[in-house]
């Protein structure tokens, strides 16, 4: 049986690493620091549910899978950057963006749930995000229309999250016929769409299927220059495709 691997990010708008490490410590957790990113902790061993440690709790820290993280890095987020984050509720990239900034950027974040955003609204303020960082908009990101132009742009795409799977083996059962069909076109339409207003975009998501990845980026291939990111690889592409050199 696989054991899930738990992570924690530290929330550096509310403790350091450091306080962070000591007070897991004295609740008996055991981490590792990741070697890439000061920021992110692996929970070795733990003598509670990671939702119930103190630091949590206080949003000190918060449950954040690297790999999520690492997309974030992939962006460069940096100080005085505008970001549009096409697909941003519920926030948890988004408040990695904030933090890496240390809350000197504006991000103008997307989403086509008014619930999901009002989740969002409220994670933020408990994280301790800046809130004159952040603009809210509640729209499609397949038809956004904007007047502005970004310095970057993440596109973090809704999926069938066929790479959770491992973590959550139920997800097997929503994967009905059409759903990776539907997640493909509604992909590449938000990606087109999103290219449109960003000079530099990066695209992630939850999935294993090519449909929902190296397809949706062949896709626009001849449309855009593209790059690998510079970040550390956390899986593999399928090399018959193309674009398998560029993605991580």
């Amino acid at each position: 049986m696989r054991v899930r691997v738990w992570w924690l990010r530290v929330n550096t708008f509310k403790a350091s690493v450091e306080s962070v490490i000591r007070a897991l410590e004295d609740e008996g957790v055991v981490v590792d620091v990741d070697r890439s990113y000061y920021y992110m902790l692996k929970i070795v061993e733990t003598p509670k549910p990671v939702r119930l440690l103190k630091v949590v709790r206080e949003f000190k820290a918060i449950p954040h899978d690297l790999a999520s993280a690492v997309v974030v890095e992939a962006l460069k987020p940096e100080p005085g950057d505008r970001v549009l984050d096409a697909c941003a509720a519920p926030g948890i990239k988004t408040s990695l963006i904030a933090m890496l900034t240390e809350g000197r950027v504006k991000i103008k974040a997307v989403d086509i749930s008014g619930r999901r955003m009002t989740i969002m609204k409220k994670l933020m303020r408990k994280l301790g995000v800046p809130e004159e960082s952040i603009d809210y908009t509640i729209a499609d990101s397949r038809r956004l229309k904007l007047e502005e132009r970004y310095d970057k742009a993440l596109v973090d795409a809704p999926c069938s999250n066929t790479g959770a799977i491992a973590k959550d083996p139920a997800l097997r059962v929503t994967l009905t016929p059409g759903k990776i069909e539907y997640y493909s076109k509604l992909q590449k339409e938000i990606l087109a769409n999103t290219l449109k207003y960003a000079d530099k975009v990066t695209y992630a998501t939850c999935s294993i299927m090519p449909e929902e990845g190296e397809e949706v980026v062949e896709s626009l291939s001849d449309k855009v220059k593209l790059e690998k990111p510079q970040v550390r690889i956390c899986g593999e592409a399928y090399k018959n495709y193309k674009t398998a050199h560029y993605a991580y």
